[in-house]
């Protein structure tokens, strides 16, 4: 019974790609292009986690060891719509996940979700989700500290 537990577990992490998130944690963001996925997980008692795989492969982990990095959360009104960051800083590089959506008589409706790194104010990586449920889980960012939206080419 052990045996075909695990299987099935094995099963719903690869086809659901929920690598970074283990038990007891949420996902707040989930971001698929290609074979890369980024993701922002929440345990209530550790706190945010940001994980970066590509072809199935950790890449990368924020914070390295404990959940005790800092993020940050900021937004604005846009025409017709709204754009929301949860920012963090590693060394040198701000990573921003982001999400807008604008819809108006002078902007067709554009929603869309990505992981940007910037670094010196310009744009070094964008990745564009391509799954339909990339956005913010909101109720979970309420938890992080919050910032002004800065002007930065993030997308």
């Amino acid at each position: 019974m052990n045996k075909l537990y695990y299987i099935a577990a094995l099963y719903m992490c690869v086809m659901f790609k929920t690598f970074g998130c283990g038990v007891g944690e949420r996902h707040i963001f989930n971001c698929e292009s290609g074979k890369k996925v980024a993701q922002l997980c929440l345990n209530k008692e550790k706190g945010m986690g940001y994980f970066f795989y590509e072809k199935e492969a950790l890449k990368m982990k924020y914070p390295e060891s404990s959940r005790s990095g800092e993020f940050y959360y900021s937004s604005a009104m846009k025409v017709g719509g709204e754009e929301e960051r949860v920012r963090f800083r590693v060394g040198l590089y701000d990573y921003y996940i982001y999400q807008i959506s604008m819809n108006s008589k002078d902007y067709p409706y554009r929603e869309e979700s990505g992981v940007s790194v910037i670094k010196s104010n310009r744009k070094i990586f964008n990745m564009l989700c391509e799954n339909v449920d990339s956005r913010f889980n909101k109720s979970d960012l309420e938890l992080i500290k919050t910032e002004s939206i800065k002007s930065v080419p993030i997308y």
